[in-house]
């Protein structure tokens, strides 16, 4: 398994983060614009607006768990690592170590 921490996260995923972002505000400012026309006569923009800010909502929600999601996945790995021991290499086996039988050729 590769360390997801020495990776690069990349330019990619941190500009879509940031572009869900600015679209959920441009989303949002559309529909405070929709709320600030609300008349009887203009009664659609009070739709338009609800829908406005649902969105926008679930686009700021979205790219916040986008985020969380990528800062956890980094936590979890560094939490992974304080459990272990750092390696290290075993005693070689020497001669000494091993028994020897000398059954005189016979398979006991």
């Amino acid at each position: 398994m590769s360390d997801p921490s020495k990776q690069d996260i990349g330019w990619p995923k941190i500009f879509a983060i940031n572009m869900q972002f600015a679209f959920g505000a441009l989303i949002l400012s559309l529909g405070w614009l929709c709320w600030q026309n609300v008349s009887v006569k203009w009664w659609g923009l009070w739709l338009m607006a609800v829908l406005c800010f649902v969105s926008g909502a679930c686009q700021w929600i979205a790219a916040f768990a986008e985020a969380i999601k990528l800062f956890k996945n980094l936590r979890r790995w560094k939490k992974f690592e304080r459990l272990g021991a750092k390696p290290r290499a075993d005693r070689m086996a020497r001669d000494e170590g091993f028994e020897t039988h000398d059954n005189g050729g016979f398979g006991r």
